[in-house]
């Protein structure tokens, strides 16, 4: 958990398991921390939080990311408008999160690729054998072609 005095605090003692675990992640919006039997005895209510959002991270494929919050120290009327756009929120960060990713996974294959290639060039760049095999490879096909060809012609 980010943005907390101290640098943070644990995931379980946050309100992050509120929105995420249960049957269906959902928004959870307190106006005043104090007044929830859920969010009453937290630490970070005692160091004086009083509004709490919450919407959850969910990926494109359901996958449970986390969730995106905000938090006051003043109480607050939390009203449908404001948790729609911390729901319009999470969903964009899962999107950027998701583009990432995949941008990250193209990044390491295409990596992998070029190593592989490097490789082989390397290879056959120092092995006259490499480059004969290439070249015994063209005439074979060649061969091969014409043999198909008067077979056709018979």
């Amino acid at each position: 958990t980010v943005g907390f005095p101290n640098g943070g605090i644990a995931w379980n003692l946050s309100g992050c398991p509120w929105a995420l675990m249960v049957q269906t992640p959902q928004t959870i919006a307190c106006g005043d921390l104090r007044e929830d039997a859920r969010f009453a005895d937290q630490p970070w209510t005692h160091s004086g939080l009083r509004t709490y959002c919450s919407a959850p991270l969910l990926a494109s494929n359901g996958e449970r990311l986390g969730s995106c919050c905000f938090l006051d120290y003043l109480p607050r009327k939390v009203d449908a408008g404001m948790c729609r756009l911390l729901n319009n929120f999470g969903e964009i960060a899962v999107r950027v999160l998701e583009r990432h990713i995949g941008l990250a996974v193209r990044l390491a294959e295409a990596r992998q690729v070029s190593r592989l290639l490097s490789n082989e060039t390397a290879y056959f760049s120092r092995s006259s054998e490499g480059m004969k095999a290439l070249d015994s490879c063209h005439v074979e096909d060649e061969q091969q072609q014409q043999q198909q060809q008067q077979v056709v012609v018979k």
